[in-house]
């Protein structure tokens, strides 16, 4: 007998019984999902507050903002040091605009030393004004370079982070970036071993773009180690030629060194030509007590030694110590000699190009001597027109050695007796600018029974000045 048909549209028994099952494992499948899920974001705040308590764990033993160590090395190597106002440790690129990337850079210094008993770890510091934190990069480092407690530090990275507000624009959205600078300073002896500028960049072509681009903990743990190594690396530097080489300019060497350090060094304010740490300063490469244990030698006429230091600190980058080396050198008496050719003389013209690298390190008296030394045809083609120009322009600019240079020309009728009356109002200038104490004391009528054209003898005195501008 034929069993009955079901009615047309309706289920079966093998159909609901399979609806079910598919619903039920969809829903197992939807619900294991959610467990898994929730699982993982369990096991992960878990570990993210694992890694919150590691690093203040960490923190509270580096004790950052109450150790000594750490204090006498922003006293000393922090950023508020820096007499010109904050900059960039290393110059940006000229197409910096044009990258698109971040960019970053370091220059290591020298006289490291190379770690053989130990790894060589340190902490990197976030410093805002003279008060230092860890900064989050520093969790950020590998452990063979983290610092994890005081007793490991051997170098602290001294951070500076700045925000550059609207530094570009991207369809009507001004973009803040991001610039990082570096101090790196060993601790053994607190020597500046490295320095390093980091910019984040937007790149040059976004869809929604950030309104403020800033440097990742690990891009700046990655840029930290770059200064490590890199410090690791380099060699002591010394001047090339040697200081004591007399025969040879300093300008045909290295007048560019690896280690450039602004900071002042309280040691040296008392009796610094004894002072055996601000000569131990000097000798790490601090051009400033270079130059002022020179100036105290010099007062005591130790000039050979004084001279030395004034090259020194030349070479380091102080450009009044390049200025008043080569002026203790303005001494030659065979200038006089009505035949002598001034222009080729290889002296003069050493000392003219040390002169004019003096001048484009924003020495006053170097450019004020540059001008003179072209005034009178020495060490290079004599241009009184050029030279003149240049020093009325400076006069007007920053009033000090230029004017003084320019009033002497003056009162030696270089420009004609009509000019000797300007003479005493560029004295006066030169003496307000409170860069030249000589000018003060000085008039035209001094100058009655001189002879045009040799104003160096004069000058060279006056040039080796008396204190840091």
């Amino acid at each position: 007998m034929q069993e009955p048909s079901e009615p047309n549209g309706a289920a079966t028994d093998h159909e609901v019984r399979g609806l079910f099952m598919i619903v039920g494992c969809g829903g197992l499948i939807v619900l294991i999902g959610i467990v898994t899920g929730l699982w993982v974001f369990l096991d992960d705040r878990a570990d993210r507050e694992a890694e919150r308590e590691r690093r203040e764990g960490v923190e509270r033993e580096l004790a950052v903002e109450t150790s000594e160590t750490i204090r006498d090395l922003i006293a000393e190597h922090g950023y508020h040091t820096l007499r010109e106002g904050p900059w960039p440790m290393i110059p940006y690129p000229a197409d910096l605009d044009d990258l698109g990337y971040d960019w970053a850079a370091v220059s290591a210094h020298g006289d490291q030393h190379h770690p053989i008993d130990a790894m060589d770890r340190g902490v990197v510091v976030l410093l805002e004004g003279t008060v230092g934190s860890v900064d989050p990069s520093h969790h950020a480092l590998p452990e063979y370079l983290r610092a994890d407690e005081p007793a490991a530090m051997h170098w602290v990275a001294l951070v500076r982070r700045t925000i550059v507000p609207a530094a570009y624009s991207f369809e009507g959205v001004d973009v803040d970036v991001e610039e990082v600078d570096l101090r790196m300073v060993r601790v053994s002896d607190r020597v500046l071993i490295a320095q390093g500028t980091y910019r984040a960049m937007p790149p040059l072509s976004q869809g929604a773009p950030h309104e403020v681009y800033e440097a990742s903990e690990q891009d700046l743990a990655d840029w930290v180690a770059d200064a490590w190594n890199a410090a690791m690396h380099a060699t002591p530097f010394e001047p090339h030629p040697a200081l004591d080489d007399t025969l040879a300019c300093p300008m045909d060497g290295s007048m560019s060194p690896l280690s450039i350090d602004s900071s002042r060094d309280p040691s040296c304010k008392d009796d610094p030509a004894s002072a055996e740490a601000c000569r131990a300063h000097c000798l790490r490469g601090h051009p400033e007590s270079c130059w002022t244990i020179a100036r105290a030698l010099e007062h005591s006429e130790l000039y050979a030694e004084s001279d030395e230091l004034y090259l020194r600190a030349c070479h380091y980058g102080l450009g009044s110590g390049c200025t008043n080396w080569a002026a203790g050198r303005l001494t030659d008496e065979r200038r006089r000699e009505p035949d002598y050719d001034l222009e080729n003389d290889p002296t003069l013209v050493c000392l003219a190009r040390v002169f004019e690298h003096a001048c484009t390190m924003a020495d006053d008296w170097g450019c004020a001597m540059l001008e003179q030394m072209r005034m009178a045809g020495e060490g290079m083609k004599l241009d009184m027109a050029t030279a003149r120009a240049a020093l009325e322009a400076r006069c007007e600019e920053e009033p000090g050695a230029a004017c003084m240079v320019l009033g002497q020309f003056q009162a030696r009728g270089d420009f004609g007796p009509d000019e000797r009356a300007l003479a005493d109002e560029n004295f006066r200038r030169a003496c307000e600018s409170g860069g030249v104490p000589r000018a003060c004391d000085t008039r035209a009528d001094q100058w009655d029974s001189l002879e045009p054209s040799r104003v160096s003898d004069e000058s060279s005195d006056a040039a080796r000045v008396p204190g840091i501008e």
